[in-house]
């Protein structure tokens, strides 16, 4: 099964352990919120799946850039205008916290179930969330007075002015080169202006993938082909095949092993993005 090797990919990396028990059911995710991955819709391999809602087509998990200086992140992977990554939480405290909010909210308040997934994730204070989530609302910025949140916030949670130690877009925006950012990344709404931007990558065009990744391929360009593959406009055959390409002339052991991980995932019914 895809699970599998995506779980050795995930030791290999280094992810918190709590969040890799989750994924392979170890440990339970709390009722009535996300589900354990089975079945897959499709996804983009920058994204390391950690599991879904179940029903909306959408997946929480980290997001990792190859080939560039990126850092690894939390994004929620939505639907909305050909499949759009937003980022959640910085780490896994404050994924983990942003777990807890939500079954506080299913529950309404804090039970045994709740209390038993804080011991296994680590969130000490269950009650105080609960707090925040009757004194601000059942919402993610409920969390941003929390010492985890208040010096990194994600930024899903910024308002204007706020200071941001990531590297996603925030409302359109990227600090330092646009080709080290993939279409996916920005928000629906200002992907038809991408042509606007000074010295905007094919890649973050509106249309089809498959020649730009060609074109990244024939000059050698990794970086370029990447994030092509990680970009909105292409046929599910084409895809596979171009991850496959771009592995096989890769030098990095650990790249290949989530070429292959990501492959198995998408012989299962796989929508395009």
């Amino acid at each position: 099964m895809w699970t599998s090797s995506y779980l050795k990919l995930y030791e290999k990396i280094g992810l918190p352990k709590p969040a890799v028990d989750i994924f392979s059911r170890k440990i339970p995710l709390l009722s009535g919120v996300w589900e354990a991955p089975g079945d897959v819709w499709g996804f983009p391999p920058a994204l390391l799946p950690l599991w879904t809602d179940g029903s909306l087509f959408s997946y929480q998990g980290y997001w990792k850039h190859w080939f560039c200086e990126r850092k690894m992140t939390i994004v929620e992977l939505r639907p909305e205008g050909g499949l759009n990554a937003i980022e959640i939480a910085r780490n896994f405290d404050q994924l983990a916290s942003l777990l807890v909010l939500y079954g506080v909210v299913a529950a309404d308040g804090v039970d045994s179930e709740v209390e038993s997934f804080c011991v296994s994730v680590g969130v000490d204070d269950p009650y105080l969330i609960d707090k925040l989530s009757v004194d601000v609302g059942d919402v993610p910025e409920a969390l941003k007075t929390l010492p985890i949140f208040t010096d990194d916030l994600p930024s899903c949670l910024l308002d204007p002015g706020e200071k941001y130690a990531g590297d996603l877009p925030v409302e359109g925006e990227v600090v330092g080169d646009l080709r080290n950012f993939c279409l996916i990344e920005f928000p629906p709404e200002v992907r038809g202006n991408m042509k606007s931007k000074a010295l905007v990558p094919s890649w973050l065009l509106p249309g089809d993938k498959k020649n730009v990744f060609d074109e990244c391929f024939r000059q050698g360009d990794m970086l370029g082909a990447w994030m092509s593959i990680n970009s909105n406009g292409w046929d599910v055959s084409e895809l596979k095949s171009a991850m496959a390409r771009l592995a096989d002339v890769s030098n990095d052991d650990l790249f290949k092993e989530l070429a292959d991980a990501w492959l198995l995932a998408s012989d299962a019914e796989f929508v395009p993005y």
